[in-house]
C-alpha cells in the first residue's frame, strides 16, 4: 500500500465520522478520537507509514474502529470505500477486524458477553487486540470528566488481561491508576464537603 492510498482512507474515514457530528463522552468531537488511538498505537512502534503493509493496517483499524458501532458506517461501506482505494484484500481485512471491534448494540451492556464473546474475539488477532488495548488507553485518559467513572474502572477491568504481556500493559495500568486516583480524590471532596455542613 502506498502512502498515498493510506492518506486517502484517512480522509474518508475522517469525513465519515465528521458528516455524522458525534460528540464524545468527554465533549471532545469524535474526530479526534480514532487520531489518538493511531497516536498511541505509532508510539509503541505499530507505524503509520511503514513499508509493512501490517502496520498500515494497525492504522487502517485505528482510524475505522468505531464506526460500526457509532453507526457511522456499515461494513459493507467500510469495506467497499477502503477496497476501492487499496484494493479487496486489505479492503477486507480493515472491514473485518472493525466488525470484531463492534460491540453488538443489544449486549452492549452485558458483562457475560463482553467476557466471553467480545473480549475473547478481539483476543485472537493481534491488531485487533492492539487497537482496541489503544483505544481503551484513549478513553480511559479522557474519561475524567464522565459521571460513572466507577463503572468505567469496572469495565475498564476486564479488558485487563487482554493487556497482559502486550507493549500496553503498563499504559493500560497507569491510565486506570490515574482514574482510580480521580475516583478517590472526588470521594474524599464529597465527604469533607458532606461533613462540614452538618
Amino acid at each position: 500500500m502506498k502512502r498515498e492510498e493510506f492518506q486517502s482512507v484517512s480522509l474518508w474515514a475522517y469525513k465519515k465520522v465528521h458528516e455524522k457530528g458525534q460528540v464524545r463522552r468527554d465533549s471532545n468531537p469524535a474526530t479526534s478520537h480514532p487520531g489518538r488511538v493511531g497516536i498511541i498505537l505509532n508510539q509503541k512502534g505499530l507505524r503509520h507509514f511503514n513499508d509493512d503493509e501490517e502496520d498500515y493496517l494497525y492504522s487502517l483499524v485505528a482510524f475505522c474502529h468505531d464506526m460500526i458501532e457509532d453507526e457511522i458506517a456499515t461494513y459493507e461501506e467500510i469495506r467497499e470505500a477502503i477496497s476501492n482505494i487499496c484494493g479487496e484484500q486489505i479492503g477486507k481485512a480493515v472491514a473485518d477486524r472493525v466488525q470484531i471491534l463492534s460491540k453488538d448494540p443489544k449486549l452492549k451492556n452485558d458483562e457475560t458477553y463482553l467476557r466471553e464473546v467480545y473480549i475473547p474475539e478481539i483476543e485472537r488477532d493481534e491488531i485487533t487486540r492492539h487497537v482496541k488495548i489503544a483505544d481503551r488507553i484513549d478513553n480511559v485518559q479522557k474519561s475524567s470528566g464522565l459521571k460513572n467513572k466507577k463503572g468505567y474502572i469496572l469495565e475498564t477491568e476486564w479488558f485487563l488481561d487482554l493487556a497482559k504481556g502486550t507493549v500496553f500493559e503498563e499504559d493500560l495500568n497507569q491510565a486506570l491508576e490515574q482514574l482510580r486516583k480521580i475516583v478517590r480524590e472526588e470521594e474524599l471532596r464529597e465527604s469533607v464537603a458532606i461533613g462540614e455542613s452538618r
